[in-house]
């Protein structure tokens, strides 16, 4: 493990490159770090071209990194051929107050950024996409999506087709590079703070209060296709499963799964997890029995399917060992170990030994652990503090 400061303040962001070799780090310090491995983690290189907080970050399949920023910039950087990073593009012509999110595509070949509310009347918040081309990589800006409100959250399509928008009180699907006008999901009553697609890019889950959203795609159009309003509070958090059930966890202390029975159009409540408190973060494994959920009374909990009945789930082992509030948790690929991060200022690695999950390896950080994830070789993990 290593404990690395480089920043002179607040993380608000991190990215593993494809090979798990290296991350990058954004701060409100007004950089963005390189840390790379070569026996042992260093800092390797700083990016400094922003003149307010760094607010995102993101590494592409192409091993170029996107940054952007309070101060309404973003920038493409890259690796030359002596190894100094230098930037490649500046990603001008947005609107709003300030950068609030930027992603890559699934293929790298594309980004797409979010603006935040604006200050001025003349500006306002808006979505762009941009092309990131080898030969010309100037005036890549290719589509713009003017919105009347701030972005939540924003999500490519498996396919990189495609990018939803959470916004005040509607989602927006855009489709990437057309020019044409958004597909608005409306009918939320404030905020969409979370959206997730299914794994085949057919279904789109968008929550807002106490609801879930379920939009299905059919001959090119997307349509509500059902409302999930079960849970009794703000959903918090969605995840799909690879066998296309759904996984929500909320405010009213419960997880649900929500499951689609074969031949049939409709999702419906399967199971039904509780917690004694808020939970924050839900997780399935990679093999798709077996769910991760954490929240505020400290103690994370693994469910597992008992039988082939999509109902019949139970809590077999719980994570003891934090002090506070679980916000985040992650499965390892392999889906052999559990990564938690915590407000008690802690991630842990969790295995398990014999027929309890032990806390093998306890991180300390300075200030509260909110977000963690594992590289995709299994080998290494990011944790993020503020």
């Amino acid at each position: 493990t290593a404990t690395l400061y480089a920043h002179t303040s607040a993380v608000t962001g991190v990215a593993w490159s494809p090979d798990g070799l290296q991350f990058v780090t954004c701060s409100m310090d007004n950089t963005a770090r390189i840390f790379s491995f070569d026996g042992t983690w260093r800092a390797t290189a700083a990016l400094k071209k922003h003149t307010g907080h760094v607010s995102d970050c993101d590494w592409s399949v192409t091993s170029r990194v996107v940054i952007c920023s309070l101060d309404l910039r973003a920038y493409i950087w890259e690796m030359d051929l002596m190894g100094s990073w230098r930037v490649l593009e500046e990603l001008v012509h947005h609107t709003g107050e300030f950068i609030s999110a930027c992603q890559w595509s699934p293929d790298g070949s594309k980004v797409a950024t979010g603006s935040g509310v604006a200050a001025q009347e003349r500006n306002v918040p808006a979505m762009h996409l941009w092309q990131i081309d080898d030969v010309k990589p100037s005036n890549s800006l290719f589509d713009t999506l003017t919105l009347p409100e701030q972005v939540f959250t924003v999500g490519w399509s498996p396919d990189g087709r495609q990018v939803v928008v959470g916004s005040l009180e509607k989602a927006y699907i855009w489709q990437s590079g057309t020019g044409g006008r958004p597909t608005i999901l409306d009918g939320h009553p404030t905020n969409v703070i979370s959206v997730a697609w299914s794994l085949d890019g057919r279904h789109i889950a968008t929550c807002s209060e106490s609801t879930i959203y379920l939009w299905e795609q059919s001959d090119g159009a997307w349509n509500i296709l059902q409302l999930l309003d079960a849970h009794q509070d703000w959903v918090l958090s969605v995840a799909w499963s690879r066998k296309g059930q759904l996984l929500s966890g909320s405010l009213d202390h419960t997880a649900r799964i929500w499951t689609r029975l074969p031949g049939g159009t409709l999702w419906n409540q399967s199971a039904l997890l509780e917690h004694q408190d808020v939970i924050f973060s839900v997780a399935w494994s990679p093999c798709g029995n077996i769910i991760a959920t954490g929240g505020t009374d400290t103690v994370g909990r693994i469910w597992r399917q008992a039988s082939l009945d999509m109902s019949d789930w139970v809590l077999t082992e719980t994570l003891v060992g934090h002090e506070d509030a679980i916000f985040d948790v992650e499965w390892s690929p392999d889906g052999q170990k559990v990564l938690t991060g915590s407000y008690d200022k802690t991630a842990c690695v969790w295995l398990k030994d014999a027929e309890e999950w032990k806390c093998a390896t306890a991180l300390r950080h300075t200030g509260v652990v909110k977000s963690v994830a594992w590289s995709p070789d299994n080998s290494k993990i990011l944790t993020g503090s503020y």
